[in-house]
């Protein structure tokens, strides 16, 4: 007899259990939070299509980015390029005035 009443009282409980709530209006109170995971729960449908233009940029704005860019290089980055120029002063042997007697006519007639 105790078999049948537990039987009784599992089958009432597991009922009752599985029935389905009742929703009921809310007050808002969590609109924002919901009106972001709609927007999280509608990207599964949108289009991935990504469109991109294609950048045009004036030889000028570049120059002045890789001036900004050089201008705040530190002086190991420096190092690592060769130096266009030598840092002797030229002297006329070396501008290819073979007479040494008139040097600072060479000197100015080549730094033309």
């Amino acid at each position: 007899m105790n078999c049948v009443a537990i039987v009784v009282f599992l089958t009432f409980a597991l009922n009752l259990l599985q029935r389905p709530g009742e929703a009921t209006e809310g007050d808002g109170a969590n609109i924002a939070e919901f009106n972001i995971l709609c927007e999280a729960v509608l990207l599964e449908d949108a289009d991935p299509t990504v469109y991109i233009r294609s950048a045009t940029a004036a030889d000028a704005e570049i120059n002045d980015i890789i001036q900004l860019n050089v201008s705040a290089a530190p002086d190991s980055w420096y190092s690592k390029f060769p130096k266009e120029y030598s840092e002797e002063e030229p002297t006329a042997k070396t501008t290819g005035c073979s007479d040494s007697s008139d040097e600072k006519r060479c000197i100015a007639n080549w730094t033309k």
